[in-house]
């Protein structure tokens, strides 16, 4: 249900993501042991708030994107006090991610930059394409009208633009060797 509302919400369809959401935490919430379920069965809760937290930006909406960040930042916790074999990299970052995108869509420049550290910060070779995509588009939202003329957001708009064509080169993903 997690992954439904976050294509839900992808495709435009506000309504449908918002019950798929509830939908989900309603099943967790409901099912003793839930996140006990072993091997293909885990879907742990912090993959359900990483989901969440995407899904309500693309819902949009000042309400959804405050219920973003707080399942970014839900779903961070989570990931890190989890066990190593219960991390998500991927998920993680785009966590960090959606809980930059948040601050940002509610024009919190300090709150952006501050939360942007830890995907700037990280190796290049640690970010998927996907991310690269989404620090791309979060550096061309610094470029909107309301920034326009603002330093912090030039300065932002410039790391993340370096950040992610440091990300996609092929020099930060050299191909895995076979034996």
């Amino acid at each position: 249900m997690s992954l439904e509302a976050r294509a839900l919400a992808i495709a435009g369809d506000r309504a449908g993501a918002v019950a798929a959401l509830a939908d989900a935490e309603r099943s967790r919430e409901a099912m003793p042991g839930h996140d006990e379920a072993p091997g293909i069965f885990a879907f742990p809760a912090a993959k359900q708030f990483a989901y969440a937290g995407t899904s309500h930006l693309a819902v949009g909406g000042r309400k959804h994107v405050q219920r973003a960040i707080a399942s970014a930042e839900t779903a961070i916790r989570l990931y890190r006090s989890a066990e190593d074999d219960d991390q998500s990299v991927r998920d993680l970052f785009a966590a960090h991610v959606d809980l930059v995108h948040g601050h940002l869509l509610l024009g919190d420049l300090d709150g952006t930059q501050a939360m942007l550290g830890f995907v700037l910060d990280a190796p290049p070779e640690r970010m998927s394409a996907s991310i690269v995509r989404r620090l791309t588009a979060l550096g061309q939202e610094l470029s909107g009208s309301q920034y326009r003329g603002a330093a912090q957001a030039v300065h932002l708009r410039e790391r993340l633009q370096n950040t992610a064509v440091l990300a996609a080169s092929p020099s930060s993903h050299p191909p895995e060797l076979t034996t």
